[in-house]
């Protein structure tokens, strides 16, 4: 699965190339949008409707100071402030089956669960 760095931040390159060599070949984007998401394995920050568009999302977590939000964090900051990377299953209410509670396993058409028959949420 193809893995993507979502950052602007040198920082974060540089904490996630020391201390996680498994994602050193991933592409390290500044900005990402719907065809970077999709199917891909992402590390990053994401807004949650972004990280829900995602394969596999892995956050960057740490608690930043308020007096250090919004300005440049360097490595050595992150390490500080706790900083690791977690793996989240972020799925939206229509993704998943309400009643078996299967993950985007539906019928050709989309209507009904392909696991235990149920109609989508929102069909009748």
């Amino acid at each position: 699965m193809e893995t993507k760095i979502v950052t602007r931040h040198a920082g974060a390159m540089e904490w996630i190339a020391k201390h996680h060599l498994e994602f050193g070949d991933a592409e390290v984007i500044a900005h990402a949008d719907v065809g970077d998401l999709k199917g891909r394995r992402i590390i990053g920050m994401l807004p949650i409707h972004m990280a829900a568009m995602c394969k596999e999302y892995w956050h960057l977590e740490m608690t930043v100071p308020a007096d250090r939000r919004g300005t440049e964090i360097s490595c050595e900051d992150m390490e500080n402030f706790g900083c690791k990377i977690s793996q989240f299953l972020v799925v939206a209410p229509g993704d998943f089956c309400q009643v078996c509670y299967e993950i985007g396993s539906w019928t050709h058409d989309g209507l009904r669960c392909a696991e235990c028959g149920a109609p989508r949420k929102g069909q009748k």
